[in-house]
């Protein structure tokens, strides 16, 4: 996967957890003015993840008209068992509308879906912005030397090339085998340097490219046993 393409999905989950966390910070608002009574458990379902019970209520501790209290369903902690009281959040002009969870639960939640969000956005730009045309350029740069080398360009081998670039003989025989090539394990990070591993269609041997960007992306190595790439990678 491309860093842009995963700066895009990483953009777009801190979208997600910040718009979640907006939508807690109204549910919070909402429910921070609802009025508090006591509930009686009345049934417990265990459920293979949690246990879910119906806690019974009245606002205000009054019966409804036919003597029916509210019913409330969620997840309740281990310990509560049917007749506790626990307490009831409700909204006083919809008693329908009510939970058994505080209104600072929803608070804590808002507080680490923002923060998350938050944190997701400068990861997002640095991936999209920075790292993944820096990995988009390089793969071009290996692309073009790789098709220079097939069709013995040698002013464009050597203007893709540092100074002093060692590509092997046996890199370029493969490379010139081969119709086409791709990318293994590679890296590219806060440095300017990267080790690319490649796969010959004709071989199935990998390859190892290592490039060094002073001002554009230049191949300093190209062989089939590159110790400090290999190192790198595994790393």
């Amino acid at each position: 996967m491309s860093l842009s393409l995963l700066g895009v999905l990483v953009l777009m989950m801190g979208l997600c957890l910040i718009a979640t966390s907006i939508w807690f910070w109204f549910r919070y608002q909402t429910r921070k003015r609802f009025a508090t009574t006591q509930g009686v458990v009345s049934k417990v379902d265990p459920d293979s993840s949690s246990r879910i019970g119906t806690v019974q209520f009245s606002p205000e501790g009054q019966l409804l008209v036919g003597g029916q209290p509210y019913q409330v369903r969620a997840g309740i902690q281990t310990g509560v068992n049917v007749g506790d009281a626990i307490p009831v959040y409700y909204d006083p002009h919809d008693p329908s509308q009510a939970t058994i969870y505080a209104p600072g639960r929803s608070l804590l939640i808002v507080a680490v879906l923002g923060v998350n969000g938050a944190i997701t956005l400068p990861l997002a730009a640095m991936l999209g912005l920075w790292l993944g045309p820096l990995q988009e350029a390089r793969d071009d740069t290996l692309a073009e030397f790789i098709y220079a080398v097939r069709s013995d360009n040698s002013a464009r081998i050597s203007s893709l090339s540092a100074t002093g670039a060692q590509v092997t003989p046996e890199f370029v025989a493969r490379a010139k085998k081969s119709g086409a090539h791709r990318l293994g394990s590679n890296n590219i990070g806060f440095s300017s340097d990267a080790c690319v591993e490649v796969f010959f269609d004709s071989d199935p041997r990998p390859h190892y490219v290592y490039m060094q960007k002073p001002s554009d992306w230049r191949i300093v190595r190209a062989n089939a046993n590159d110790p400090y790439c290999i190192d790198d990678l595994r790393d």
